[in-house]
């Protein structure tokens, strides 16, 4: 009956007719009204799908009383109150669909008595508060719990066959949970909440134990860690999407995921320059603090966006000359750039220069006269009164108006050069110094 046009209600009288059924799809139609709420209605029905109508109300409070029911499915409807009790009953459900309804209230516990539970869906509700670990499911594959007001939801790491996780769109904060401690996890989306700390490392989940994760959503966190480098070896991996956080450092530059298609580091805080990331679909860069020169690989990306950087020019020729193709503007060098191992070269060559203009300076400064410094190799003392014992007369080596001038050896270790002023040279002391 799914997929019709019917609408209207459906008397109680009707539900009486479905005791000897096991499966009622009632989906995709414009039904009105209310599940009938009665101890004479037969619940043991083992599939019941009314998903996509206009139903509202409570869910029965005597569905699952059967023990018999495998998958239900009132998702997208207008039911309101909380997840019936009555539901712990049925031990043998596989698949539970009550998304895009006005649930509210925790989840409760009743699904650590459905063991077989394998689907849970139960996004776009008003469910708040934390999840309990009573609330877990020991087989349960994928979960649905994104767009509604819960605050914690660390018990999922303890969900060992989990394989589908979405957490998005709620009140979610501190340190982001261990998910790398899900095994078998494929895709995983913790988008728009406010979680801090590290990201995981998803690669090597455990010995002997290959990473299948293929999509993971990290995007409008507060995650103020590095990327780990591990995570673009994923052999599965196609998206990642980290965008809108405080991620700091590098973008790995070694990717051997052959599988990945997308990568969204937008508005972030990552600098230093941005390696090859060739053989994708969409490279998406914009709003951080990378810089350097621009490969041409971007020519081979279908979209990419590097707006809010600073490349620098001239950019690849299919990005239009001015960022145009590329979603980028570049700036012109200041200062000619040869690479790394120029800028070494000029630093050795600069400090050179320095040195030896810092002894020409000293040089200048300290003047020693030309003759002495070429036969002795020894500087002037201005004026020193020394006594006579202490000084070892070498020689002549030369003479001028205030007497001869001698080389001599003071303290027996320190050459010096000494001159013997007459009576009447006593009061040109200037002149002498000048000499």
């Amino acid at each position: 009956m799914s997929y019709n046009q019917f609408s209207g209600t459906i008397p109680e009288v009707w539900w009486s007719v479905t005791s000897g059924m096991r499966d009622v799809d009632i989906s995709y139609n414009n039904i009105e009204g209310t599940l009938p709420n009665s101890e004479s209605v037969d619940w043991r029905l083992e599939h019941l799908s009314a998903r996509q109508n206009s139903l509202e109300g409570m869910i029965p409070t005597y569905i699952g009383f059967g023990g018999v029911l495998l998958t239900l499915d009132l998702g997208e409807n207008s039911f309101e109150g909380e997840i019936p009790e009555s539901l712990q009953y049925a031990t043998n459900l596989e698949s539970l669909k009550l998304d895009n309804n006005v649930l509210k209230g925790s989840i409760p516990d009743i699904f650590s008595f459905t063991s077989n539970l394998r689907t849970l869906h139960l996004q776009s509700n008003l469910f708040a508060g934390t999840l309990r670990s009573e609330a877990k499911s020991a087989n349960l594959q994928v979960l649905f719990l994104q767009n509604n007001l819960l605050e914690n939801i660390d018990v999922v790491v303890e969900y060992e066959k989990i394989r589908v996780l979405n957490v998005s769109h709620n009140l979610l904060s501190g340190k982001l949970p261990p998910f790398d401690d899900l095994l078998d996890l494929t895709s995983l989306d913790a988008s728009y909440n406010n979680y801090t700390g590290v990201i995981p490392d998803f690669v090597s989940p455990a010995p002997g134990k290959p990473c299948v994760l293929t999509d993971i959503y990290l995007n409008n966190n507060a995650l103020n860690s590095t990327i780990p480098s591990s995570l673009l070896s994923a052999p599965l991996l196609l998206v990642i999407d980290f965008h809108s956080n405080n991620l700091v450092g590098t973008i790995p530059e070694k990717i051997t995921s052959f599988q990945l298609q997308t990568v969204d580091f937008s508005s972030n805080s990552l600098s230093g320059t941005l390696p090859e990331i060739s053989a994708l679909q969409a490279v998406l860069v914009a709003d951080n603090e990378l810089t350097g020169f621009l490969g041409t690989w971007v020519c081979d990306v279908p979209l990419f966006d590097g707006t809010g950087n600073v490349f620098y020019c001239p950019l690849p020729d299919c990005c239009g000359g001015h960022g145009t193709l590329c979603e980028t503007l570049c700036i012109e060098l200041p200062v000619p750039y040869f690479g790394a191992w120029w800028r070494v070269v000029y630093t050795v060559v600069g400090a050179v220069l320095l040195l030896l203009l810092g002894t020409w300076w000293a040089c200048t400064m300290f003047h020693v006269p030309s003759r002495m410094r070429r036969r002795l190799g020894y500087g002037t003392f201005k004026q020193r009164s020394v006594e006579v014992e202490h000084i070892e007369v070498l020689g002549v080596l030369g003479s001028g108006f205030a007497g001869d001038v001698r080389k001599a050896l003071w303290m027996r270790t320190t050459v010096v050069a000494v001159k013997a002023l007459s009576a009447a040279g006593e009061g040109s002391a200037p002149d002498f110094e000048k000499e």
